[in-house]
């Protein structure tokens, strides 16, 4: 974590270090003076386009331009450099927009806001923060420390996710397999197929509708994914999906834990900028993944709106432990909010790793443990035809 961390801001003390060398070859100050665009030939090569803009991309976008506002280069010149240099197509296209929109006099968040399929709300926010306030550098790092923690988390779970998923998806397909192909070519040589056990029949008896029907069985499964994707669009069906997920056994406490570093991390960097804190939360409550999250967060906000303290709605909500409630008001009372929220991600940040850790040793064995018992299964469907007719030899063909 903390050497990408350090990579990306190596990559923008590169970009400042290459900025300021230029200004220094042309003889003119860097906090008037405006760079020439580099080469053509120094252009990346282009991206694919048709993909979105990942959150990692964004991370760096927002890092490279805090850095050209803060050696002093304009803004409109700082997106121009941008629209050469960034890696992504769609970032050098939205750049070239965002740089010919504020020559025609809008502000940068109003830019942004025309293009919302790549800067959110919570960019939007903190960037219309920092222009209000002249802070417009210190914004976009605090933004881009965000985004870069938010990426790291998403990594961590996608990727400690991608062996049991692989691994339960095989083995469905190797059963499916056995039961499709393997299982009737081996029952076939039996006598007289009446006689056969009766797990081999009903295994038989599956195995033959599959087959037979399998058409039905894709549209079902295709029709069961769809309808859970629409239910999970509206918010009352989040909302009951999402809080069944918080309950399972051994991803509830995993997805608790990273729903709360969120909720800690982005509620943090946004009071650090400068948002005051009933905007901070509702930029909070509306970038939520968690539609638990988000409506507590929307309560909390209408409470603190109203006068009321913090941890009234937050205590009535299953995701936020006391501990953690207790943090929040200690800093709300001293005054250092966001330290205190801060200090809270990172301490769920490492207990993320713990519980991504235990959630790998305990799936690893128990997809094993299922695989075998699956394979066992269909081994005894199959070879206890042949154990009967060694058994009884008068059911051997004549």
């Amino acid at each position: 974590m903390a050497e990408k961390k350090q990579e990306a801001k190596n990559a923008s003390s590169s970009l400042k270090d290459e900025i300021l060398q230029r200004l220094r070859e042309q003889g003119e100050p860097a906090a008037s003076a405006t760079p020439s665009s580099p080469p053509a030939s120094s252009a990346p090569p282009p991206a694919f386009g048709f993909l979105g803009v990942g959150p990692r991309q964004m991370a760096a976008y927002c890092r490279q331009l805090a850095t050209l506002v803060d050696v002093g280069v304009p803004l409109v010149k700082s997106l121009q450099i941008l629209a050469e240099r960034s890696a992504h197509r769609k970032l050098r296209s939205v750049s070239a927009d965002l740089a010919r929109r504020l020559e025609e006099g809008q502000s940068l968040s109003a830019a942004m806001a025309a293009h919302p399929r790549v800067f959110s709300s919570l960019f939007v926010s903190v960037v219309r923060t920092g222009e209000a306030g002249g802070i417009l550098d210190i914004s976009l790092r605090h933004l881009a420390d965000l985004l870069e923690r938010n990426a790291e988390i998403r990594r961590r779970v996608i990727g400690a996710m991608i062996y049991p998923l692989i691994a339960l998806v095989l083995e469905i397909l190797i059963i499916a397999l056995i039961m499709v192909y393997a299982l009737p070519k081996l029952v076939a040589a039996y006598p007289k197929p009446e006689d056969l056990p009766a797990i081999t029949r009903w295994l038989m008896n599956v195995a033959s509708w599959v087959g037979a029907n399998w058409l039905w069985v894709v549209l079902i499964v295709v029709g069961i994914v769809v309808l859970c994707s629409l239910v999970r669009r509206t918010p009352g069906g989040r909302a009951f999906t999402q809080s069944i997920a918080l309950r399972l056994p051994l991803f509830g406490n995993l997805i608790r834990k990273i729903n709360v570093e969120r909720f800690a991390r982005t509620l943090g960097n946004l009071t650090a900028a400068g948002i005051p804190l009933i905007d901070a939360l509702a930029i909070t409550a509306e970038t939520a993944d968690n539609e638990v999250v988000r409506r507590t967060l929307i309560k909390v906000r209408d409470t603190v709106e109203k006068g009321g303290k913090m941890d009234e709605p937050m205590r009535s909500a299953p995701i936020f432990d006391p501990l953690v409630i207790d943090m929040v008001m200690v800093g709300d009372e001293a005054g250092a909010l966001d330290t205190m929220l801060l200090k809270i991600a990172d301490t769920y940040d490492s207990e993320v790793d713990v519980a991504l850790k235990g959630l790998s040793s305990i799936l690893e064995p128990l997809l094993i443990v299922l695989l075998g018992l699956a394979v066992g299964f269909l081994a005894v469907a199959v070879f206890l035809p042949y154990v009967s007719l060694v058994r009884n030899p008068a059911l051997m063909p004549e």
